[in-house]
């Protein structure tokens, strides 16, 4: 994995710029990666996904400074939009589930109350930790936005969300499977509903089928809700990425 580290909140910064990183980013530098003066880093942050070639010029626990080399260019082609309408299972699987999606390439993603989620959703200190360490992960230049962490969304809301966008159910028993024309077909975004552990009801399907979902088949076992994301946002990538 890069070493990759995040400028202070609300930062811009230039090439040849000095910079401080917090606390946390410090720590992360020094004693979980024990980097070196010297080391080359790559430095994500900023509202527009910004991301920068950087060297290590100092290192303490609690204060490390990097130099911006230069900006990195952005992914080609942008990243496709994608809407995960989550069924909350429990908190664990929740934050196993925004680690899949942020590193499987969703965009946004929506906790959606159904019949079967069970409990309360993670704390929000706890996600941002979750995403960060998965924006680490993978390199991405946005993290994914999660709505619905104080209130999760009911199912009729979700269904409704970018209605514009083809949508498509991942916890649907094998029946029935788009084309690879249509799931290659020009779209400005596609939404992924995905079920609680133990799976959505026979009434949450019909409601999503009848809302335009079509079901998206993920194979002949039984998935856990994380597996799920991963495997249905890998059939709706598009055959050329």
């Amino acid at each position: 994995m890069s070493l990759r580290v995040f400028l202070p909140p609300s930062r811009t910064e230039e090439a040849q710029a000095e910079i401080t990183l917090d606390g946390d980013e410090s720590h992360y530098l020094a004693k979980v990666r024990r980097a070196r003066v010297g080391d080359s880093v790559e430095v994500l942050g900023g509202a527009a996904g910004q991301a920068w070639s950087a060297r290590v010029v100092a290192l303490e626990r609690r204060a490390a400074r990097v130099l911006l080399l230069a900006p990195l260019p952005p992914p080609q082609p942008p990243p496709p939009l994608r809407l995960v309408l989550l069924g909350m299972p429990d908190a664990p699987a929740v934050l196993d589930s925004l680690s899949a999606a942020s590193e499987a390439g969703a965009t946004r993603l929506a906790l959606v109350r159904c019949a079967r989620s069970q409990g309360r959703g993670p704390s929000p200190a706890r996600v941002a930790r979750v995403l960060r360490a998965a924006q680490r992960q993978c390199g991405r230049r946005l993290a994914l936005v999660v709505e619905g962490l104080e209130q999760p969304w009911t199912l009729e809301r979700a269904l409704e969300h970018h209605a514009e966008w083809p949508g498509h159910v991942a916890w649907a028993r094998g029946r029935g499977r788009p084309s690879a024309a249509d799931l290659d077909a020009p779209a400005p975004g596609r939404r992924l509903l995905v079920g609680p552990e133990g799976g959505l009801t026979d009434g949450e399907v019909t409601l999503a089928m009848d809302a335009g979902f079509q079901m998206l088949s993920l194979g002949p076992w039984v998935l856990r809700t994380p597996t799920a994301v991963v495997a249905g946002l890998a059939r709706l990538l598009p055959r050329s990425t």
